[in-house]
């Protein structure tokens, strides 16, 4: 039998993203409800939100209670034709436990209908912070990291980062340019894909 705790964390661990979809399932049940016998729904107002939330803050917990994926935003607004989630100048920041913190911030965003892609969109920066000692896998740089992109996709539950877009990413010692990438977070393998040019500080010694 689950204990109470069980059961609070069941609840925690859900996406608070969520709750958008629950409010928006509750306004289309009183929609329908109001709506005169055999009316139906205009098809040129299906990509009009249902739902919006000003100065929005939410936070998903892991089982243990403590912070895992955090988000704000200026404005979310939901869309119930397809559950999209739209974003004016979001921040998201990870925190997948043995990893470093991981903080995207842009113009805006869009979260799809199954939570599954995160596209943001203008002035794209992303600030991978410098692993700690006891996180330090091999082969992954000391240094904190910067991308810079006008468009990056995200896949949270995979932890993979991808653009198709010029980048640059930026570390203390080195610049890199390139367009394309793909961010491996796991593996903290960084793939680029063609015209990569980039300079490096000499080690000191």
């Amino acid at each position: 039998m689950s204990t109470l705790r069980d059961r609070i964390h069941r609840w925690a661990s859900w996406s608070p993203l969520l709750f958008l979809a629950a409010l928006a399932a509750l306004t289309y049940w009183l929609d329908a409800q109001i709506q005169t016998p055999g009316a139906g729904r205009d098809d040129s107002s299906h990509h009009t939100p249902d739902l919006f939330i000003k100065n929005f803050h939410a936070t998903q917990f892991n089982a243990d209670g403590v912070p895992q994926q955090q988000l704000t935003a200026v404005l979310a607004e939901h869309f119930p034709n397809d559950g999209l989630i739209e974003l004016e100048q979001p921040q998201i920041v990870l925190q997948n436990p043995g990893q470093p913190r991981f903080t995207l911030t842009s113009n805006r965003a869009q979260l799809s209908g199954d939570r599954q892609n995160l596209h943001l969109r203008g002035s794209v920066t992303a600030v991978r912070d410098a692993p700690s000692t006891g996180s330090r896998q091999e082969g992954l740089p000391s240094e904190p990291l910067t991308l810079h992109t006008e468009y990056l996709h995200v896949r949270p539950n995979d932890n993979i980062v991808r653009t198709d877009q010029k980048v640059s990413l930026e570390s203390p010692s080195s610049r890199i340019e390139s367009v394309g990438m793909e961010f491996n977070r796991n593996s903290q393998i960084i793939k680029l894909h063609s015209n990569v040019q980039g300079t490096f500080q000499p080690q000191r010694h």
